[in-house]
């Protein structure tokens, strides 16, 4: 009996705390707080025990008043709670002496700075909250992650490191026996490892943990940096981790007086109640020492098997030291562009309020936002800048150049010096990195390098072949004592700026550091000769603009003007606008020759300047994500007309229908282009995919999300956009539509007065050719042998009194209310699609081809189409009286089912040519000036996936 009573004990025990903190659970806050009030009084600790039954208090008394206000209140509740979340742990902390608030204290002043070392340009030291970015990560190899700053591959990642932190708990697994978490998270420089970990500790350190994941546990935050106790623990007798951690405690704001109680953090980590944190394995420069730290991580990860740990390297580092308890590798993941706009909205707006003493109002709020949406659409429109923005430490350099430096792409030769001189140096030594050389030094072998390697026309070399290319640059900044392999290494694994792409295979970590590293070492050494030689060489392109941003440009324009190409006069413009200098003179005539060139009765001189155009704006198409960028205008009339005479060669027209020549009018040159078939449209971007894209890259027509999200300003005009299944024209104002089919209507009238009356006899004969040519090639005819007279004349009598009552009764009606009730942009679009089935019969009959004859007149077509449209309706009344003739159908081998059918089609077929009637009368509208051409076309290009 004792026996059962003591085994079921515990069990009872056991089962009365869960009641309990069910209790508590169930009354929120308010019942932690009692909960806390009765441990503190049952330890006789009256002062935190009244303090906890206040706080309890104060909680239950605002929920109780705030359920009772408005709903309205719930952001006003949702910043009070957020303020208490933080304020009460302080206050607890200020009136107590517990050392644990203490220590939270101490990781908050520590790391409550957005810090960004090496960087000196720019004032304002930021709350790394305020602006703290979410990393996406993914699963990785550690042999495939890429140590590129400037990533060419797509990420694949959508989850954030707190998705790899909970430990997910397995089937039949109590809560407590949650499997080890050792995190390896591995990403080139700059891309935010460390960001990250200093992130993480303040959300445990303030107790936010929940608002990051509702599965979050509360933690202890331990960060630790490898560099810094690196020479403690690979000693003999290495201390172990809680004594690495209390002595590193000692050392930071000794102000503190942080002294933890006995073995405080070394209970904590055998509960598993810590987050261990190491960052930065790859900051131990010795190999041998790396991979003695790695083997002391290994240690502790076994010592501590309930503790999680995360441990951050870039991919060298890790490579050549991996840490073998770890059971999860992490590859960080570029920015995407919906985060490039979060962090660069975050960072002006808290820029500009420290720069304003705290100030936060609307007018501060507005100026932030217009700063930050010209840099967005400025690394939008620069492919260089847009692929080092998925670098968070390059966007923060971007950023910063951009408000203290001026716009960018313009002064993005600040920007490149900038990020060499942090790369190459002042993060190492704000690291307390050891180094030989200093930044200068560095920098100039590299720029020998990089302009070897621009004359070879290549990006890639190989160390152990190519170190001849920088043993004298090499030697005249550091004698015998550095090899060229080993320097390379070097700048490799500290500073990020080269990559091994493959096996002793080297390049830049982006095309753009070596062009601007090579414009350097030419001004340097005066080499401007080299740059005029090859103006008109697309390699050096990037190269050429560099050079000019830092020197006069005057000689490189005058190259172009001489020797004028596509590839030099489109060059020679960029010039224009990076230049830091150009001689008034020369400005003049680079401006002359595009703007009279587009208007050129020359064709070949046209042809050129529309080429330049077309290829400038290629060359400045928005990027919207990864995969697609948009044109943010139309396509200019010179632009499409290129289109129309290569076509034209070939014997094929594409001009709009409405014009009255093949070529545009003059003056109309950067005119944006109207008038434009769909199926015209699409034609132009697959030309475009053909002539100008390059691999795994097409152009095409925007989808109607894309448009509504980066709207063009001119609303009189609208463009082509792709739905599924065909095309729509979107962009316009619904104002303009309702005036454009008041217009139109007007226009119907007036031509529907004119074609009844003037054309009534002509019309009357056309119609009894029409149905007896439509009725003799039916089954109907062949088989309708003894009514065929009969059938004959009441087909013929309709028709008589159709046209006799047509003003009255029928087709001015129906055409105005087809105008009324149906989207004119539909309408027009599915004109389109007809014209080419049905002006191909009646081409044969007026000769109305826009091939050969564009200043036609459309009357006799609109006769034609308005006839037409009433023998269908005609017809349909003839197979609906058939089929409710019962001698009818008993003489015939045709069912009255399928007379009713047929009688059903016909009238669609009359509203077609209708639709067709209404737009052959908006082409005569706008050939004679009376109404405008509105279909546009803007260009989307998109990377196709393999």
């Amino acid at each position: 009996m004792t026996d059962d009573k003591q085994g079921q004990d515990p069990l009872s025990l056991e089962k009365l705390k869960e009641q309990i903190a069910q209790i508590l659970t169930g009354w929120g806050p308010p019942g932690i707080g009692i909960g806390l009030a009765a441990h503190f009084a049952k330890e006789k600790q009256w002062q935190e025990a009244l303090l906890s039954l206040f706080l309890a208090a104060v909680i239950w008394f605002s929920t109780k008043l705030f359920k009772k206000l408005d709903p309205r209140t719930d952001s006003l509740l949702e910043a009070i709670l957020t303020w208490l979340e933080r304020a009460i742990p302080k206050l607890w902390w200020s009136l107590t002496s517990n050392f644990q608030g203490k220590y939270y204290q101490n990781l908050i002043y520590t790391h409550q700075d957005f810090k960004m070392e090496g960087f000196k340009l720019g004032t304002s030291v930021l709350t790394l909250e305020k602006v703290f970015v979410p990393l996406r990560v993914a699963a990785g190899d550690p042999e495939q992650i890429s140590a590129a700053m400037v990533q060419e591959k797509q990420a694949t990642g959508e989850l954030g490191i707190w998705d790899f932190l909970i430990p997910k708990k397995l089937p039949g697994q109590r809560k407590k026996e949650l499997t080890r978490c050792c995190i390896a998270v591995i990403g080139p420089p700059g891309s935010g490892k460390t960001t990250v970990l200093k992130h993480l500790t303040l959300t445990y350190a303030n107790n936010a943990q929940r608002r990051q994941h509702q599965e979050a546990r509360n933690l202890l935050p331990i960060l630790l940096y490898l560099r810094d106790i690196k020479e403690v623990i690979t000693q003999q007798n290495a201390p172990s981790l809680s004594q690495v951690i209390t002595e590193q405690l000692k050392n930071r704001l000794p102000a503190l007086r942080l002294e933890p109680p006995s073995n405080w953090f070394e209970t904590r980590l055998r509960r598993g109640k810590c987050l261990v944190m190491l960052d930065g394995l790859d900051e131990v420069a010795d190999a041998k020492q790396r991979q003695q730290v790695s083997a002391w991580v290994n240690q502790q990860v076994e010592a501590y098997p309930e503790t999680a740990f995360i441990l951050t390297s870039r991919p060298f580092g890790y490579r050549s030291a991996p840490v073998e308890q770890a059971n999860t590798i992490l590859e960080v993941q570029p920015f995407n562009l919906k985060q490039i706009e979060q962090f660069i909205e975050s960072w002006y707006l808290q820029t500009e309020i420290k720069e304003r003493a705290g100030e936060d109002n609307p007018g501060v709020q507005a100026e932030a936002q217009t700063q930050a949406n010209d840099l967005i659409e400025r690394i939008k429109q620069n492919p260089p800048l847009a692929a080092m923005a998925l670098n968070p430490l390059l966007l923060t350099m971007i950023a910063t150049v951009h408000r203290y430096r001026g716009a960018l792409p313009g002064r993005r030769i600040q920007l490149y010096a900038e990020i060499c001189n942090v790369l190459l140096g002042r993060r190492q030594e704000a690291k307390k990195i050891p180094d030989r050389l200093t930044v200068e030094q560095k920098k100039s072998v590299l720029q020998v390098l990089a302009l070897a390697l621009m004359q070879q026309k290549t990006r890639q070399f190989t160390p152990s072949r190519d170190e001849h290319l920088i043993q004298d640059a090499l030697a005249t900044v550091a004698g015998t004592q550095e090899k060229p392999i080993e320097f390379l290494k070097q700048i490799r694994d500290v500073s990020g700026l080269l990559v091994e792409k493959e096996l002793d295979l080297y390049e830049f970590a982006h095309k753009s550091f070596q062009e601007y590293l090579a414009a350097v070492q030419i001004k340097e050494a005066q080499q401007e000769q080299l740059l005029i030689e090859n103006v008109n060489n697309p390699w050096w392109d990037e190269t050429i603009r560099l050079y000019a941003a830092q020197s006069d440009a005057t000689n490189l324009i005058r190259a172009a003007l001489k020797n004028p190409t596509v590839i030099s006069l489109t060059l020679a413009y960029e010039c224009l606008e990076e230049g830091a200098r150009i001689q008034p003179e020369v400005r003049r005539q680079l401006e002359d020759k595009l703007e009279a060139g587009l208007e050129s009765t020359d064709l070949e001189i046209a042809k050129l300047a529309a080429e330049v155009k077309l290829s400038r704006r290629l060359n400045k198409l928005l990027r919207v994500d990864d995969c697609v960028e948009i044109d943010v205008g139309y396509i200019t009339c010179a632009e499409y007309q290129l289109f129309i005479d290569e076509k034209l060669n070939a014997g094929e027209h594409r001009q709009p229908d409405h014009w009255k020549a093949r070529r545009f009018s003059l003056g109309d040159a950067t005119k944006p282009i109207t008038g434009v078939r769909a199926s015209d449209a699409k034609e132009f971007c697959d030309w475009l995919t053909q002539k100008h894209a390059i691999p795994s890259t097409r152009y095409r027509l925007p989808t109607v999300n894309e448009d509504k999200n980066h709207p063009d300003t001119e609303k009189q005009i609208g463009c082509w956009c792709e739905v599924e299944g065909g095309t729509v024209i979107r962009g316009i104002e619904p104002i303009q539509w309702q005036a454009w089919k008041g217009n139109l209507i007007s226009a119907l009238d007036r031509d529907l007065d004119r074609v009844l009356v003037r054309d009534l006899d002509r019309d009357r004969d056309l119609v009894r050719d029409l149905v007896r040519v439509l009725v003799r090639d039916l089954d109907l005819v062949r088989d309708l042998v003894l009514d065929r007279d009969l059938i004959r004349v009441r087909v013929l009598d309709r028709v008589r009194d159709l046209i006799r009552d047509l003003d009255r009764n029928l087709d001015r009606v129906r055409v105005r209310d087809l105008v009324r009730d149906r989207d004119l942009d539909r309408n027009l679009d599915r004109v389109r699609d007809l014209v080419r089935d049905l002006v191909r019969d009646l081409v044969r009959v007026l000769d109305l081809d826009r091939d050969r004859d564009l200043d036609g007149n459309y009357s006799f077509a609109r006769s034609y189409l308005l006839s037409t449209s009433i023998s269908w309706h005609l017809l349909s009344d003839v197979y609906k009286r058939a089929s409710s003739n019962k001698k009818l159908s008993q003489v015939t081998n045709v069912s009255r089912q399928e007379l009713e059918m047929q009688s059903q089609s016909y009238p669609e077929k009359g509203d077609e040519a209708l639709r067709l009637y209404a737009f052959f009368v908006l082409l005569e509208e706008r050939r004679e000036g009376r109404m405008p051409a509105w279909e546009g076309i803007r260009i989307v290009r998109e990377r196709v996936r393999e």
